[in-house]
C-alpha cells in the first residue's frame, strides 16, 4: 500500500525572486521551497494579511500628516461680482445737498461691484489640536509597530509549520520500512500456520500490527496535510496550488539558528498605545484652554455703473483687514468632565498593560532560553532512541524469521518503536516551537511599505 506523501518530489528550488506570484499559480506549476528562509521571504512578500497591515500603516501615516501641520495658514484666492438691480433708498438731511430743513431720499452705490483678493486664516494658539496631532503621531507609530509585530509572528508561524512538515515527512519515510516489515511478518506467520506451528491468533496479531502501521501513517499524513495547508495560507497561495518542500537537512539547520533572542515586537505596540492615550488625555484636558485664531484679507474692489471691467490706475480701491478671534470655553456641559475622566482611565489602563506585557515577556524569554537547551538535548536522545528502536525491530524480525525469538518478542519491539517515534516527534515539535521564536526575532527591520 502506498500513500500520497511518498509522491512528494525532491528538487532544488530557485530564489524567491524567481518564484511566480500567487495569482499565477495553476494546478500544473507547484511552488518549490528548499529552505525555511526562502519560505519566510516568500510569505513576507505575498501574505495577504501582512499587506492589510501595511495598508493600515499607510492610512495612519497619511492621517498624521494631515493633522501634523495644523498651524499652517489656509490661503484662498477669491473674486466676486455683485449686481445691484435697484439701489436702496436712504433718507439723509437736506443740509448735505444745500436744502436745509428737508429730508432727501438718496441712493448710494453703483450698479456693479467687483471684488477680488486673498484671504488668510490661521491658528495662533490651539493646544487641543497640538495634543491631537501628538496622539495621531503615536497612532501612526502604533500601526507601524503592529505591522512589524505581525511580520515577526508570521516568521515564527512559517518556520514552525515548515519544520513540522519536514519532521513529519521524515517519520513517514521511515514508515515505508515498517510497512514492508509488517507485510513480511504476515507472510511468515501465515506460512507457519499452514505448517501447524502457529494458530489463527498469531495471524490476527500480525494483521493488527499492520493496521497499527497504517494508523500511524494516517496520523502523520493528517499532521502533514494540516501543516502544508497552514503554510499555503501563510504564503498567500490559493487552495489549488501545489507546495513542495525539498529541504532534507532539518536538524542541522534547526540546530544552527542563532543563540541571540531578539525583543518581542508586540511590546512596541503596547508602548506606542500607552503614549497615544497619554496625549489623548492631554487633549481632553486642553479643551478648557482658550483658542486664538486670525483672519486676514487683502484685496480690492471696483464700482461701476456699466458691466465693463478696467485695470487702469485708480480703477480699484483697496480693501485690507485683520480679525483676531479668541474663544474661551466657560461651560460646555457635564459630559466634558466625564470624557476627561474616561481618557485618564484609558491612559492608566494602557500603561499598566504595557508594564505587564514587558514583565511577562522577560519571564517568557528567560524560559525560552532554558527550554531551548532542554529540548535540544531531548531531540538528540529521542532521536537516538528512535534509531535504536527501529534497528531493534528490524533485527527482531530477522530473529523471528530464523526462529530464535517468538512473535511476542517481535511485537514488543515493534511497540517500543511506535512509542519512540511518538516521543521523537513530540520532542521535535517542542524544540521547533522554540527555534521558530528565535528565528523570528533575528530580523528586527520594520515592515517596508
Amino acid at each position: 500500500m502506498r500513500y500520497a506523501i511518498y509522491a512528494i518530489r525532491l528538487s532544488v528550488a530557485g530564489a524567491v525572486s524567481s518564484l511566480p506570484a500567487p495569482a499565477a499559480w495553476g494546478q500544473a506549476e507547484p511552488l518549490t521551497l528548499s529552505s525555511v528562509e526562502q519560505a519566510i521571504d516568500y510569505a513576507q512578500e505575498h501574505n495577504p494579511e501582512l499587506r492589510e497591515y501595511s495598508l493600515r500603516d499607510e492610512q495612519a501615516r497619511r492621517k498624521y500628516a494631515a493633522i501634523r501641520y495644523h498651524w499652517l495658514p489656509d490661503i484662498y484666492a477669491s473674486g466676486s461680482l455683485k449686481m445691484n438691480n435697484e439701489l436702496p433708498v436712504t433718507p439723509v438731511p437736506g443740509e448735505l445737498f444745500g436744502q436745509p430743513g428737508q429730508t432727501i431720499n438718496a441712493q448710494f452705490g453703483r450698479t456693479y461691484n467687483y471684488q477680488a483678493g486673498l484671504s488668510l486664516s490661521t491658528t495662533l494658539l490651539d493646544v487641543q489640536t497640538h495634543f491631537a496631532a501628538k496622539a495621531a503621531k503615536y497612532v501612526s507609530r502604533g500601526a507601524t509597530a503592529s505591522a512589524s509585530a505581525f511580520a515577526q509572528r508570521l516568521r515564527e508561524e512559517v518556520a514552525l509549520n515548515y519544520y513540522t512538515a519536514l519532521a513529519t515527512k521524515e517519520l513517514l519515510r521511515g514508515q515505508q520500512a515498517s510497512e514492508r516489515e509488517a507485510e513480511t511478518l504476515i507472510h511468515i506467520v501465515e506460512s507457519r500456520m499452514t505448517q501447524g506451528v502457529v494458530d489463527q491468533i498469531a495471524v490476527n496479531r500480525t494483521r493488527i500490527n499492520k493496521n497499527a502501521v497504517h494508523q500511524d501513517v494516517a496520523n502523520y499524513l493528517g499532521i502533514l496535510d494540516q501543516t502544508l495547508t497552514n503554510l499555503k495560507i501563510l504564503l498567500g497561495l490559493p487552495p489549488e496550488a501545489s507546495l513542495i518542500l525539498t529541504d532534507k537537512v532539518l536538524h542541522r539547520d534547526a540546530m544552527l539558528v542563532g543563540d541571540t533572542l531578539g525583543p518581542d515586537l508586540a511590546i512596541k505596540v503596547d508602548e506606542t498605545f500607552a503614549a497615544q492615550t497619554r496625549f489623548q488625555a492631554m487633549e481632553q484636558r486642553s479643551r478648557w484652554l482658550p483658542k486664538l485664531t486670525v483672519d486676514a484679507y487683502l484685496g480690492g474692489q471696483q464700482l461701476r455703473d456699466d458691466f465693463g471691467l478696467s485695470f487702469g490706475d485708480g480703477d480699484w480701491s483697496g480693501i485690507q483687514y485683520i480679525t483676531l478671534n479668541l474663544n474661551l470655553p466657560l461651560f460646555t456641559g457635564l459630559g466634558r468632565w466625564n470624557e476627561i475622566k474616561a481618557a485618564e482611565a484609558s491612559r492608566a489602563q494602557a500603561e499598566l498593560a504595557w508594564q505587564r506585557r514587558k514583565d511577562e515577556s522577560r519571564a517568557v524569554d528567560k524560559s525560552l532560553v532554558r527550554r531551548r537547551e532542554i529540548y535540544r538535548k531531548q531531540v538528540k536522545t529521542t532521536r537516538n532512541s528512535h534509531d535504536l528502536a527501529q534497528a531493534n525491530t528490524k533485527l527482531a524480525l530477522q530473529k523471528y524469521e530464523q526462529g530464535i525469538i517468538g512473535l511476542e518478542q517481535y511485537l514488543n519491539a515493534r511497540e517500543e518503536q511506535r512509542v519512540a517515534e511518538a516521543a521523537y516527534l513530540n520532542a521535535q515539535l517542542n524544540y521547533f516551537q522554540i527555534v521558530s521564536t528565535y528565528l523570528s526575532r533575528e530580523s528586527l527591520d520594520e515592515v517596508e511599505n
